[in-house]
């Protein structure tokens, strides 16, 4: 590669918009997630929110609006990273402080919360999961093994549940939690953090050999 620009392409939204994380699949396709105030316009689809919304875009390798899929509520929706597995399956990870419409999953949390949502290759929804409690969480990272599972990071504050797991902060601590690709179940949750002051997880990564870097 020469590094010369191959195709560019451009959303168009009423009030601002932004990419702000991409993967590539193993096809060569791009997926972008990205949030969006009110109206957003990409290729041929059109997507609109109440507030601030989120989406999900698959562009091909020649520049094409394959799909996207929206993330919007009653409140604001934030994607914040995606990642793809062997199949072209993309996991996105953000926060939401309500209830993300087209997950149909009750959010019974009462402060910002993060989420997990895992899409097929022609971006059907295959499950969602919320994390978090009644202070400020998200998710703000994701990697995904060899076998779909997701490795999430990001922070909590008090005390919070994954799954069925229930952590506690000292005052906000960074989390890192393994989620089963089949189904979203949380399989384990690890914490750090000490009582000075903030801890926050930014970023994950998988070596070869399956550990995971923080």
């Amino acid at each position: 590669p020469s590094g010369a620009s191959e195709w560019a392409i451009q959303g168009y939204a009423s009030t601002w918009s932004g990419v702000k994380s991409v993967a590539v699949d193993p096809d060569g396709c791009v997926l972008a997630a990205g949030n969006f105030y009110t109206t957003l316009t990409l290729g041929a689809f059109s997507l609109s929110a109440t507030r601030v919304g989120s989406c999900l875009a698959k562009v091909d390798a020649g520049g094409n609006v394959v799909w996207v899929a929206s993330m919007t509520g009653d409140s604001g929706v934030y994607a914040l990273d995606v990642a793809v597995d062997s199949a072209g399956n993309a996991t996105v990870v953000g926060k939401t402080d309500g209830e993300i419409a087209e997950f149909g999953v009750t959010h019974s949390g009462m402060g910002m919360d993060g989420f997990v949502a895992k899409y097929d290759a022609a971006g059907v929804l295959q499950w969602a999961v919320y994390l978090g409690g009644a202070s400020s969480d998200y998710a703000t990272a994701v990697a995904v093994d060899e076998v779909g599972d997701a490795l999430v990071v990001g922070r909590f504050e008090g005390t919070a549940l994954f799954g069925t797991h229930s952590e506690t902060a000292l005052i906000a601590d960074a989390f890192l939690a393994k989620f089963s690709g089949s189904n979203g179940d949380c399989l384990w949750v690890a914490t750090g953090g000490g009582s000075a002051g903030v801890d926050d997880g930014r970023g994950v990564a998988l070596s070869p050999a399956g550990d995971v870097f923080v």
